[in-house]
């Protein structure tokens, strides 16, 4: 949990919470259409609709998983291109906090160009991954409910939901030094990718724990999602709270964890915040 207590010291400590304001309210932008898109409560909706719900084939199922609407493929081509920018707007903002010991806005095209393929690459690589698990889900919950006491199916596939999302963090954690090591060496993607990964063997339990942290918060902000009820923007709301969090603890955490495993000299613990 060290880490976790680290990248909250940076977020709250160090800047007095202004860190944490910048970040969190950068990462608004990419979460709100995602939160429309892929709000993560559905998947709460969902389960508990199971006992009940009828599906006459795969399909039905799959597309009742997820909201979905006219407006699905534009809010997810929205999110794809500002999650690139925001990436690399907010890893070159950190990156410099950590080397110079200065945190504050920097221009836009130079902070984003710094960052962009590093952005791409991770961005395209969490997002394919969010679509391979989501769809292994729906492929197992379909196979449930072919059970005939339906109960069971609802149980199994609830214990496999959160197995397969705890999978998926755990695979993610394994990449934790994927993007810093692109930021603060200039490795290539591939080069990067592999790095990352062999490094992050001995490191794997840090890395994994406080992602199990924040899988327990999306739970519980999606339990609480799911009991307003019909109050459509109040969930929007309390999914794009929930987006935005997760966005910034990950630019923060792995960079931290760069650092500590890299023994990088971190200067972001100077009295200068908000330097130009």
């Amino acid at each position: 949990m060290s880490y976790l207590k680290q990248t909250l010291a940076y977020l709250f400590r160090y800047g007095k919470g202004r860190r944490f304001g910048t970040i969190f309210l950068l990462s608004l932008i990419p979460a709100a259409p995602f939160a429309y898109f892929y709000p993560f409560s559905d998947y709460t909706s969902f389960l508990f609709g199971l006992k009940t719900a009828s599906y006459p084939n795969f399909s039905a199922l799959w597309l009742s998983a997820f909201n979905h609407d006219k407006y699905s493929l534009v809010a997810l081509a929205v999110t794809f291109v500002l999650l690139i920018l925001v990436t690399a707007y907010v890893t070159t903002l950190v990156t410099r906090s950590i080397r110079v010991g200065e945190f504050g806005l920097t221009k836009i095209i130079y902070s984003v160009n710094e960052n962009f393929f590093p952005a791409l690459a991770t961005t395209f690589f969490c997002m394919v991954s969010a679509f391979i698990a989501h769809n292994l889900f729906v492929l197992l919950t379909f196979l449930f409910l072919q059970i005939q006491v339906r109960i069971l199916g609802v149980i199994l596939a609830t214990i496999f939901f959160i197995g397969i999302c705890i999978i998926t963090v755990y695979i993610w954690s394994a990449l934790t030094l994927w993007l810093p090591t692109m930021s603060f060496s200039g490795q290539y993607v591939i080069k990067a990718f592999g790095t990352s990964f062999y490094k992050s063997r001995s490191y794997q339990r840090r890395f994994f724990v406080p992602g199990l942290v924040m899988l327990a918060l999306t739970f519980a902000l999606s339990l609480l999602a799911f009991f307003t009820g019909k109050l459509r923007y109040i969930k929007w709301i309390i999914n794009l709270i929930n987006y935005a969090l997760i966005l910034t603890y990950l630019y923060t955490f792995t960079a931290i964890a760069y650092c500590d495993t890299e023994a990088v000299t971190r200067e972001d613990m100077a009295r200068r915040y908000f330097g130009r």
